[in-house]
């Protein structure tokens, strides 16, 4: 990687990964593309205008800002969305226009300025998805992954990676109970919803590692654990009494990383999963995963994979 692109990147993400490229890696420019000037003047002390980091104010609805933002680029990580289920579900144009509109317009410039690797940021909501937040990522997943088509005979492959939720990133419950926990009562909407859970650190090396391995379609999903809601909110608030606001509109009980028909084409890769495209329609020496294919019947389901503790929670939240 010399020269990045990321979306998004004044998020809780962005700020993870650019710090661990300057920190371990030797890029010659990071680009980050997002729409607050505040957020990027924030990010910018807080790098201390470091002469890698360039600040581009911009959409990725916006087709031509991208093209400008990708113009000698190799690596693209797209990490802009709107995250939330109920801004989705309150403003659903907005939410398309920026999860699928945005996702082409990005997948669209990669192929025309000649990126060699982009990594799309998906969501266990996009596998089985069953909220309008989480249809968008599905699309999105899938046209991402379905540009390879579009850069067949070019230098350019798209791959993502897919996964839980991260502890302490915006938009988590986690600073919400810490504030409320000054308090004796934190709100929890339903204490026995599983939940997948992962550290900031382990989102950075997935990507990091799909960089690294990518062929092209493939998603790559971690091996996390998962608990219980009720389980964290005792890791983030050891003694207070939960008040049940009850399920949203759209939450699922249990969250899925690879459901029953994607497992057909899922690879214990040791440290991943890699979920393989069913057809490959661009590349005729496209080289197969070499790690086995999981056994037959598996789901990746929150109720399903290891279970964290309340000790193991307040581990990673340190």
């Amino acid at each position: 990687m010399r020269h990045i692109l990321v979306t998004g990147g004044t998020g809780s993400f962005g700020r993870a990964f650019v710090r661990h490229v300057l920190d371990h890696g030797h890029p010659t420019s990071i680009r980050v593309l997002s729409r607050s000037e505040s957020k990027q003047a924030d990010m910018r002390a807080e790098f201390g205008d470091n002469a890698r980091l360039r600040f581009l104010v911009g959409d990725v609805r916006d087709r031509d800002r991208v093209l400008d933002a990708c113009r000698g680029v190799d690596t693209v990580i797209h990490a802009a969305a709107l995250k939330r289920v109920d801004t989705a579900e309150n403003d659903p144009i907005e939410a398309v226009r920026t999860n699928i509109d945005g996702t082409v317009s990005v997948a669209r410039a990669c192929v025309e300025r000649g990126v060699e690797k982009a990594v799309f940021l998906s969501t266990d909501k996009a596998s089985e998805p069953n909220t309008l937040y989480g249809g968008t990522k599905f699309v999105a997943e899938r046209l991402w992954l379905a540009s390879n088509v579009y850069s067949a005979g070019t230098v350019t492959r798209f791959s993502a990676t897919r996964y839980g939720n991260v502890l302490g990133s915006t938009g988590s419950v986690v600073p919400l109970w810490r504030k409320q926990a000054s308090g004796s009562e934190i709100t929890v909407t339903d204490p026995a919803m599983g939940r997948f859970w992962m550290r900031m650190s382990d989102a950075v090396e997935l990507v990091m590692l799909a960089l690294t391995h990518m062929r092209g379609g493939e998603v790559f999903v971690p091996k996390i654990g998962a608990a219980p809601v009720g389980t964290l909110a005792q890791a983030v608030a050891p003694g207070c009494t939960f008040r049940v606001t009850g399920i949203r509109a759209g939450e699922k009980m249990q969250e899925s990383l690879i459901g029953p028909d994607e497992a057909r084409n899922a690879h214990d890769a040791g440290s991943c999963y890699i979920i393989e495209p069913a057809t490959v329609t661009w590349a005729t020496n496209r080289p197969g995963c070499p790690a086995p294919l999981v056994p037959p019947g598996f789901v990746y389901r929150s109720d399903t994979a290891r279970s964290l503790s309340t000790e193991d929670l307040q581990e990673m939240l340190r």
